[in-house]
């Protein structure tokens, strides 16, 4: 029975090492195949420890582990079964595919997420987008010295408000709305708004920020919502990083509804 199990595992479309007291005792033909190992060695000298035959990484950490075999690199899946007088069986599946194609699948993902411009629940530029925009208009104030002011505009619902997609996006219509054509507005996060001002400064800009009151932009239907604006320009030596970080250390201008 011992012959047959043996001769099975053999055969198994994995690798298999049998250990007792953290000492390999046994590893099927597979398994041998892989790290380039002589089998007989551990019916000539006994149990050993995995670091002294080149396993040591098989039994350490948790989830998938990345080894360098004879063929290349591969990534191997960790499963254990405890057995009876003291074993254990460790089967190691080959997941070197399975792991290649989940990498594939994140970078098109992440490739797809940079190409798409639009905020779903506004229909404005998203984050990535805007903030590519905002790199544009900085590379032009560094060449030309074009004054360029920036507001976020931080909209906050209704207290208890269970969706507010649908006012948000029409509070933010109206934002747009109200620009001009060489403006441009774009969505940073769930409540903020962030609005590139080029040829402006940014005394013209806390005029426009100011505008943003209950008269312009609080719709009949939202008149609940809260909004402040913050304000922050262009200034010689800055990149697009840095505009963004004088903006976000800006205090908050007062609530303007």
């Amino acid at each position: 029975m011992q012959k047959a199990l043996a001769e099975a595992l053999d055969r198994a479309p994995m690798g298999v090492a049998v250990v007792r007291d953290r000492r390999i005792v046994w590893v099927n033909q597979r398994l041998a195949q892989w790290f380039d190992l002589d089998r007989d060695r551990f019916a000539r000298s006994g149990p050993e420890c995995p670091e002294d035959v080149g396993l040591g990484v098989l039994f350490a950490g948790a989830g998938n582990v990345r080894v360098a075999c004879r063929g290349g690199p591969v990534w191997l899946r960790r499963e254990l079964a405890v057995l009876a007088g003291g074993l254990d069986a460790y089967f190691f599946e080959d997941v070197t595919e399975r792991v290649r194609i989940e990498q594939d699948r994140s970078r098109l993902q992440e490739l797809a997420a940079a190409l798409h411009t639009k905020d779903e629940e506004t229909g404005l530029l998203n984050r990535n987008a805007i903030l590519q925009a905002l790199d544009g208009h900085v590379s032009r104030s560094r060449r030309y010295g074009n004054p360029l002011a920036v507001i976020r505009v931080r909209l906050e619902p209704p207290r208890g408000a269970v969706s507010p997609g649908s006012k948000l996006r029409e509070i933010a219509q109206e934002f747009n709305a109200q620009l001009r054509w060489a403006d441009q507005v774009g969505r940073l996060d769930e409540t903020a708004f962030l609005l590139i001002l080029p040829e402006t400064a940014r005394t013209d800009a806390d005029v426009l920020a100011a505008k943003f009151g209950r008269e312009r932009v609080a719709l009949a239907s939202a008149e609940s919502w809260r909004i402040d604006c913050t304000v922050a320009s262009w200034q010689k030596g800055d990149d697009a990083k840095k505009l963004m970080q004088r903006l976000n250390s800006e205090p908050r201008g007062p609530k303007l509804s």
